[in-house]
């Protein structure tokens, strides 16, 4: 299997440059770029992490995995739905909205990292999950997507979409084999992915002055020193900080050892404070009148989100039923529908909506 990080930069890179046609739908990067322009002009924004890297990125951001699953993601897809529904962007940009937002759930599937989660997809694969029921739908989608640069075909060129379907398939494959042959319970996708080599190899280079072609003796050398010690995270890497932890080290135990059969009864002034590295899986929004209802939107969320916060603390029914809107009957919470997720008690799912007294009176 390929790794998906690496997948979904791909992803990117490509949809900069061509557009893709799928169910009726097209979505082309314009769409993302227009988005931006009007959302970054807000005090309060819709998608705040957006970035001029994210939009124009240069070579080296290219590198950068953040900088693509910040984009294509399902915050910035629900963000251009809010504004094609409030006219700040052309019905059009809902095929991008659609692509973003797919390819979201595609990446949540094969990099998941915790047994729960409030994204159903982002959780680990189990029995229970709808993990490899939604995959087996990815793959019909992949295979129906096409790839048009102007009015030519280009789709076979576009070899990271035949590196997902490998990847999907050889991902239905391994938990089908772990769960039967293995009674595995549960599998954490994102120890699939290279992150774990790449953090590995990028300690090993420190070791030589971030050298990229030691020697055999070198590498030993670096790679004994490591073991014995601890396996410290490159200063500047692409890859995010694992969460595994050694479970022993050896650092500083020789010294600690002299300085015992020295002097018995002298403490040492300084005790050495273990080090914790982490070798394993990488977790990794037109017309002036819209401008102001995207802006009232943002301030919703963020509304909805302080309350979510206050309910906490003081558990208050008839507060919640005073302040809390189960309805969408006002256009202000439209990125709050549109951000929360599959949910059959109210329109916001997990997501608390402000009722239209709370809005009038927040700040």
């Amino acid at each position: 299997m390929f790794d998906p990080p690496h997948l979904l930069k791909c992803v990117r890179n490509n949809l900069m440059k061509y557009a893709f046609k799928f169910n009726g739908y097209v979505a082309v990067w314009n769409d993302v770029e227009n988005f931006y322009e009007k959302d970054i002009s807000l005090t309060i924004r819709a998608a705040p992490k957006l970035t001029e890297k994210h939009i124009h990125p240069n070579n080296f951001a290219k590198m950068r995995v953040k900088y693509a699953t910040q984009v294509l993601s399902h915050t910035v897809a629900a963000a251009i739905c809010t504004y094609v529904s409030v006219g700040g962007l052309p019905s059009s940009a809902m095929g991008t909205a659609e692509l973003l937002s797919r390819f979201d759930s595609i990446f949540d599937c094969c990099n998941s990292s915790r047994l729960h989660t409030t994204k159903k997809l982002r959780c680990a694969v189990n029995e229970k999950t709808s993990h490899i029921e939604y995959l087996k739908e990815s793959i019909t989608f992949i295979k129906n997507l096409k790839v048009f640069q102007g009015d030519k075909d280009v789709t076979g060129r576009i070899k990271c979409l035949h590196g997902w379907l490998v990847t999907i398939n050889a991902l239905i494959l391994i938990w089908s084999k772990l769960k039967s042959n293995h009674q595995f319970k549960f599998l954490f996708t994102r120890r699939l992915n290279t992150d774990p080599l790449e953090n590995f190899f990028g300690t090993i280079r420190q070791q030589g002055g971030n050298s990229d072609n030691p020697t055999p003796v070198q590498f030993t050398r670096a790679f004994r020193k490591l073991f014995f010690s601890s396996l410290l995270t490159s200063s500047a890497g692409n890859c995010a900080a694992d969460f595994d932890v050694m479970l022993a080290e050896y650092t500083n135990a020789s010294k600690k050892a002299k300085k015992k059969s020295k002097n018995k009864t002298t403490e040492p002034s300084e005790t050495p404070q273990p080090q914790t590295l982490a070798i394993g899986p990488t977790d990794y929004r037109e017309p002036e009148v819209s401008t102001n209802i995207i802006q009232d939107n943002a301030i919703a969320y963020v509304a909805g989100y302080l309350l979510k916060k206050s309910f906490k603390i003081h558990k208050c029914q008839k507060c919640q039923d005073a302040l809390l809107s189960n309805q969408l009957d006002d256009n202000r919470n439209l990125l709050c529908f549109f951000k929360s997720f599959e949910d059959n008690k109210t329109p916001f799912g997990g997501l608390n909506a402000p009722s239209h007294c709370y809005l009038e009176i927040f700040p």
